[in-house]
């Protein structure tokens, strides 16, 4: 009985760490070109005191100077996204929402978000892309609403964003985050 225990708790033990929500990372993401380049900046927080924040984190657009120095184009306060995409101008992003949870849509959890010059211009919820609220990968902590299975998606053309859902659907969208239409993609 106590080794069938063991196994159970060392097989079950690793998937729910694995499940677990990421912690936010600085990185650079450069737009097509590499005229411009965005630095995500996570929260920074005294440790051990995590609840003791001493910066919120940000998203600040920068521009190459030919002197070797870079010039901040635009900033978003207060925001964190793990993924996002610049158009080849540096004046639009799409930032892919936080982890979401439950087993089900809601138009709460947040989906896509468009930016144009640093500023919000629209917000898409997972219960905006899914036609059947039930249709996410569920996991411990989280659902998944695109299908991260198709490497050719999320993508970025020009001013043309497209990603494609769980349910199979390609949901294509202007750089302003206008919704273009969706179209059945095996």
């Amino acid at each position: 009985m106590r080794l069938h225990l063991l196994v159970l708790l060392a097989i079950v033990i690793p998937t729910a760490k694995a499940d677990s929500p990421a912690t936010p990372f600085a990185f650079v993401t450069a737009a097509p070109e590499g005229r411009f380049f965005l630095s995500m900046a996570p929260p920074l927080s005294k440790e051990p005191d995590w609840h003791i924040i001493l910066r919120k984190p940000y998203a600040a657009l920068f521009e190459p100077q030919d002197d070797g120095s870079f010039k901040e184009i635009w900033r978003i306060d207060n925001f964190y996204s793990f993924r996002v995409f610049l158009t080849w101008d540096g004046r639009h992003m799409v930032a892919l929402g936080p982890w979401n949870s439950g087993n089900k849509t809601n138009s709460k959890d947040i989906a896509l978000s468009f930016f144009t010059d640093g500023k919000l211009s629209r917000i898409y919820s997972t219960a905006d892309l899914l036609d059947d609220p039930h249709a996410v990968k569920a996991s411990t902590s989280h659902y998944q609403w695109r299908d991260e299975t198709d490497r050719s998606y999320p993508r970025l053309h020009a001013y043309l964003f497209e990603i494609k859902t769980v349910e199979g659907y390609v949901c294509s969208f202007s750089m302003e985050g206008e919704f273009n239409g969706k179209e059945k993609n095996p």
